[in-house]
């Protein structure tokens, strides 16, 4: 990926709704390339479009992350669990120490602790820790300053 098509990334990670016309006057880049560009997902390298949502917005006041430890033999249950739950926004592998980082959403404190439990009684959980989000600071905001492109292609 080179400068240019870093630099578009860059506008459209902060308006993804910016007309081409003035992502074109932005960046220098032709409309047409920029259409094509979009077209075709940066060959391959924007894996989908999504929305930030305010989910507070629609009830949901409670954010947390959850570290979890299961035994080896239930991973694999585990995940198809949490894959499958509406509350879990965002699911992830990890290590040092952790089988599972999740990021979840709930409506209040006692959906989040009838979450935990019915995890308790279905999983061997072997350790566990919850970190509740107090404030957003920050979202989304990897490769979003299109002045910052140099650190990435430098």
């Amino acid at each position: 990926m080179d400068k240019k098509d870093l630099l578009l990334l860059g506008h459209l990670r902060q308006d993804a709704r910016m007309s081409l016309t003035k992502l074109s006057k932005r960046t220098g880049v032709p409309v047409s390339t920029i259409f094509h560009k979009l077209r075709s997902g940066f060959n391959g390298r924007i894996l989908r479009h999504a929305v930030l949502v305010d989910f507070s917005a629609f009830g949901f006041n409670l954010k947390a992350f959850l570290l979890l430890k299961v035994k080896k033999a239930e991973k694999d249950a585990l995940f198809k669990k949490l894959i499958a739950s509406a509350n879990v926004n965002n699911l992830f592998k990890i290590n040092n120490g952790w089988d599972v980082m999740l990021e979840c959403l709930f409506r209040d404190l006692n959906h989040l602790e009838e979450f935990l439990e019915d995890l308790d009684e279905s999983f061997s959980i072997k350790a566990k820790e919850v970190h509740y989000v107090l404030d957003d600071i920050k979202r989304e905001a990897f490769l979003a300053d299109p002045d910052l492109i140099d650190l990435v292609v430098g």
